[in-house]
This record gives structure tokens, sequence and C-alpha cells, in this order.
């Protein structure tokens, strides 16, 4: 009998740490957008060794919601490849090629990795209901080599689900709420918040590893043998890109 409740509470255990995972699965994220912007650029090797793009948005390829006017956003940098260099972020006013930049900084760096940037002022709020395209561009220090991808974003407001998000204890609960709801870029901030504080969270970080995992399923630029080598890049310290001048 003793036996048989230590299993059930075992059993009990793993259904409640595989919850946000399993609902990561049924959720839908992405905004059902032409594939046409690009959300990773990059040269690959010859064929023998796995290579990450240079750069990565770190969104679905149709685009995700956010519950923020004001949210934050990630991209990846290739650690092996040549510093300096400097990434130029772009918000655009919609998601077509030619549409009226918003805001643009230039940052000169020297370290790859995960990068985080708030649209904080002066960036100006995201519009609500509305498709924008932000953009990541790399150079090299002497400008030689460029490499451009997007992503999409629309911000949807939402009162009751901005409510219980707020009302969650800790970044990891609130991270469960928005993956609930499909928020793909709330929930990646609030999994990786967490994670900045609790890197020892297996479970959380298993979490993250699955939303990405959908949110990347059929990407064009990541093949699915790719895919563990860019979670395991995401597990390193997150970098921060200043919102700086327009």
């Amino acid at each position: 009998m003793k036996r048989q409740r230590m299993w059930a509470l075992v059993l009990v255990g793993l259904m409640l740490s595989g919850g946000a995972i399993a609902q990561t699965r049924t959720g839908r994220f992405g905004l059902g957008m032409p594939r046409t912007a690009g959300t990773g650029g990059a040269t690959r090797g010859d064929g023998q060794k796995v290579i990450l793009p240079r750069v990565l948005v770190l969104v679905p390829e149709d685009g995700a919601r956010t519950l923020s006017p004001q949210p934050a956003l990630y991209w990846y940098v290739s650690p092996d490849r040549p510093a300096p260099f400097s990434i130029t972020f772009f918000l655009r006013e919609s998601p077509e090629q030619s549409a009226r930049t918003l805001f643009r900084s230039t940052a000169n760096l020297t370290d790859g990795g995960l990068y985080r940037m708030v649209l904080k002022d002066p960036v100006p709020p995201l519009a609500a209901g509305q498709v924008q395209r932000w953009q990541v561009r790399w150079q090299s220090g002497n400008r030689a080599s460029q490499f451009d991808v997007n992503g999409l974003i629309r911000y949807e407001p939402n009162p009751e689900v901005e409510r219980l998000a707020n009302a969650s204890r800790t970044n990891l609960d609130r991270a469960r709420v928005l993956v609930k709801n499909g928020y793909w870029y709330d929930a990646l901030d609030a999994y990786t918040l967490w994670l900045t504080e609790n890197p020892k969270d297996i479970v959380a970080r298993g979490e993250r590893d699955e939303l990405i995992r959908q949110g990347f399923s059929d990407h064009s630029r990541i093949k699915s043998e790719e895919l563990p080598l860019l979670l395991q890049a995401l597990q390193g310290a997150v970098r921060t890109m200043p919102a700086a001048q327009r």
C-alpha cells in the first residue's frame, strides 16, 4: 500500500511539472503570415559540421503575438564569427519590406550569444492589432559582410490574460499563463528572466526548450539536427542590446 501511494505521488508530480509543456505542444503561436521575411541568416560549412545561423531572431517564421506595447525581443548571434561586429535594430511600421522605419539603433559589439532588447522609450510603442516588422542587421567590423534577419510581431491586448499574468507570483507562473494563451514573445521573456535567476531549474528550462521547439519545428533555416545545438547555445548569459538613438 505504501509503495502504491509513493508511485501515485510520483505520477502526480510528473503530471504537474509537464503540464505547461503539454500546453505548449497544443498551443498556436504563429500569425499565419507569409514566410518571406527571413528570420535567420547564415553561411554554412562544408556539410560535415553543424553550424548555427550567424544571427537568428527568436520568433516563429510567420510571426507571433505580444501582450505588451513595449515587449522584450530576443535574437542569437553566433560566437564563432569574426569580432568586432555591429548590430543595427530596426522597428518598421508594417510587415512589408518597404515599410517606414519608426526606430533605428546601432551598437558596436564583440560578444556573441543571446541578446535581449526591450522596446522602451525612445522606441515608439507598438500599435494595437497591427502586424509590424522588426529587423536585426549584422555587419562585420570592416563592413565587408552583412546579414539582415526579420521578425513579425502583433500587439494584441487582452485584459483577462493580462490580469492573470500580472497576478502570477513568479515569472515562471507568468510564463505558463502566457504559453497557455499563445503569447510567444512574453512567454519567452518570462521563462528567460526566471532562468536567469534560477539557472538550475531543469523543469522550467525544459518548458522553454519545448516552447522553442514548437516555434522552430518547421523553420526553414534551422534543421532538426540543429535544434539541440540552438537550445544548448541559449543556455548562456543574456546580453542587453541598448535602445540608444534613433
